[in-house]
């Protein structure tokens, strides 16, 4: 997996760690961002690490799942759209 995919799945998963419920949908929104403005970085993730480091970094099936749910539509060139607010974030 690519050191940056890596380094900001060590973020979310500390970002998930601090709320009790699971991730919280703004850190959602700024991952769908990256996703816009650096799609590259997102295209070749093989899913299969992706779920790995989302299990070590703590998430849980259902934030994980949304991951990879936003993955796989980057890869399959579907247009991502994050709230307006998080728009330009990387």
């Amino acid at each position: 997996m690519e050191p940056s995919v890596d380094r900001i799945m060590d973020y979310i998963g500390q970002m998930a760690a601090g709320y009790s419920t699971g991730l919280k949908w703004n850190e959602v929104a700024k991952l769908k961002s990256d996703m816009v403005l650096v799609p590259h970085r997102w295209i070749g993730v093989d899913l299969r690490a992706l779920e790995a480091k989302c299990r070590v970094v703590g998430l849980d099936d259902k934030d994980t799942g949304t991951i990879l749910d936003l993955v796989r539509k980057v890869q399959a060139g579907k247009r991502l759209v994050p709230q307006r607010s998080y728009r330009g974030f990387r």
